[in-house]
C-alpha cells in the first residue's frame, strides 16, 4: 500500500577482504546469494528472498551449538561477510562497512516485509484501475493476506535486539519505521476496499448502510499517527532524506483527506450538516487547490462526466441555474504536488476520493442552502471539539519462522482478521 521511494533495497556484490570469513558453509550462501531476482516483478522477488533466507537458516541450523532457530541470529553476529554494505541502501550512504551474516539477516526479512506490501499494493492498483468485478473479493483477501505476511516478518524482527547505531537500515529504529509502514498499510487497505465500494454505487453514500462511518474515521486516524510516528523515528536519528520527508507529508495531507470526507459522511447521516460541510472544508483543504480559470475552460469533458454524476441532485432544487452557480462555486483540482508522493495505487484511490468529495461538496451545499441553513463551524473548532479518538482495526499477527522448523507460530496478538 504505503510505499517509499527507493524501496525494496536491490542486492550488490559482496566484497571479500583481510576479515571475512571464508568457511564452506558462508561460501555456500554468498553463492545462493547471486540468485536474489532485482526485477520489478514482487513476486519472483518475493521468492528469490524467502529461497536465500530459509537456506540460510538451514546452513546455520546445521553448525555446532545451534540447537533452535532462535540462536541464529546471536550466532550470526560472528560471521563477517563482506567488509562493505552489499546493498544499495538509501539512508546509509557510507558503504565501507564491515557487513555480518546478521546484518544481510536483517535487510532481507526487511525486504520480505516491504516486498510484501509492495505486491499487495499491486494487486489492488490493478483491481482499482480495472473496474472489473470478477473475483474481487479473492484480491481482496489475497492483498490481506499478504499484509499479514509482512507484518510476520515485522514481529520477527521486533524480537532482535542491533542497535549497533551505525547502519540505519537494520537498527531497531528502522525496524519500528518500518513497522510503522506495514501497520498504515494494513488498516489503509480497509479505507480503500470502503471507496472502491462506493464508487460501484457512482458515490451515492445512501444506497449502503452496512458501511460503519465511525469506525473507519477513527482508523484513518490511527494511520495519520503511525506515519506521524515514521517522521518522528526519522527526525530523532537526524536522518534527512528528502524523498522519504516528501513522501511521508504527502501522506499525512492524503490521510487527512480521508480524515475529513469519512467525519463529514458520519455526522451527515447524524443530520449534522454544517459539521459535515466543515469536515468536508478540512478535507479540501489538505488535497484540493483551487483552479485557475485557464484549467476550467479545459475540463469540459470532466464536467460532461461530472454532471451526469450530479443529475440527481437537479431534482432538489427548482432552477438549473442554481446549480450552474454552485459548481462554477465550488471550482478545485486535486493537489498535484501530493499526487507525485503517492505510488500509483494511492494516486487511483486519491482521484476515486476526490470524486467522492466533489459529489458531498455539491450534496451539502444544496441541502443546506435550501433545507437545512446549518452554521458551518471553522475547521479548528471541529478540529478541537469533534475529532474522535484513533483506533484501529486488531490484526491476528503471528511471527515468521524458517519453513523447516516442525512447529506452529506463536500468536503475539488476536483480533478480526
Amino acid at each position: 500500500m504505503i510505499q517509499l521511494p527507493n524501496t525494496p533495497f536491490n542486492p550488490t556484490t559482496i566484497q571479500s577482504g583481510a576479515n571475512t570469513v571464508s568457511e564452506p558453509w558462508i561460501n555456500q550462501i554468498i553463492n545462493k546469494r547471486v540468485s536474489l531476482d532485482t526485477s520489478s516483478n514482487y513476486s519472483s522477488r518475493i521468492s528469490t528472498l524467502e529461497n536465500y533466507l530459509n537456506f540460510i537458516y538451514g546452513q546455520a541450523l546445521n553448525q555446532d551449538g545451534i540447537t533452535n532457530y532462535q540462536q541464529v541470529i546471536e550466532y550470526s553476529k560472528k560471521y563477517i561477510i563482506s567488509c562493505s554494505i552489499p546493498w544499495n541502501l538509501p539512508i546509509t550512504k557510507h558503504h565501507q562497512h564491515q557487513w555480518t551474516l546478521e546484518d544481510e539477516i536483517i535487510i532481507v526479512v526487511i525486504n520480505l516485509s516491504i516486498s510484501y506490501n509492495s505486491r499487495s499494493s499491486e494487486l489492488i492498483g490493478g483491481l482499482l484501475s480495472s473496474n472489473s468485478e470478477i473475483e474481487s473479493e479473492k484480491i481482496w483477501l489475497s492483498c490481506f493476506k499478504m499484509l499479514k505476511k509482512a507484518l510476520q516478518f515485522i514481529n520477527f524482527l521486533k524480537t532482535i535486539d542491533n542497535d549497533n547505531g551505525i547502519i540505519f537500515e537494520t537498527s531497531n529504529s528502522f525496524i519500528n519505521f518500518i513497522s510503522c509502514l506495514i501497520q498504515s498499510s494494513s488498516q489503509l487497505n480497509f479505507l480503500i476496499k470502503t471507496i472502491w465500494s462506493l464508487k460501484k454505487l457512482e458515490y451515492d453514500i445512501t444506497l449502503n448502510d452496512s458501511i460503519n462511518y465511525s469506525t473507519l474515521s477513527r482508523i484513518s486516524i490511527s494511520i495519520k499517527d503511525e506515519i506521524k510516528q515514521m517522521i518522528n523515528i526519522l527526525k530523532i536519528n537526524n536522518i534527512e532524506y528528502n524523498q522519504w520527508q516528501s513522501c511521508l507529508d504527502g501522506l499525512i495531507k492524503y490521510i487527512n483527506g480521508y480524515i475529513g470526507v469519512l467525519l463529514s459522511i458520519e455526522n451527515y447521516k447524524q443530520d449534522k450538516i454544517g459539521i459535515s460541510i466543515g469536515f468536508l472544508e478540512f478535507s479540501k483543504e489538505n488535497i484540493t487547490r483551487k483552479s485557475s480559470n485557464e484549467e476550467d475552460e479545459d475540463d469540459d469533458e470532466e464536467d460532461s462526466k461530472f454532471k451526469k454524476k450530479m443529475s440527481m441532485f437537479k431534482k432538489k432544487i427548482k432552477s438549473s441555474e442554481k446549480l450552474k452557480k454552485l459548481k462554477t462555486k465550488s471550482k478545485f483540482k486535486l493537489n498535484k504536488q501530493i499526487q507525485s508522493c503517492l505510488s500509483s495505487t494511492l494516486e487511483q484511490n486519491l482521484i476515486d476520493l476526490f470524486e467522492l468529495l466533489k459529489v458531498l461538496d455539491l450534496k451539502y451545499t444544496i441541502e443546506n442552502d435550501n433545507l437545512k441553513f446549518d452554521e458551518i463551524p471553522s475547521i479548528q473548532s471541529l478540529l478541537n471539539n469533534y475529532l474522535p479518538s484513533a483506533r484501529s482495526i486488531p490484526i491476528e499477527s503471528t511471527s515468521w519462522i524458517p519453513n523447516m522448523i516442525e512447529s506452529t507460530p506463536t500468536t503475539n496478538s488476536t483480533g478480526y482478521y
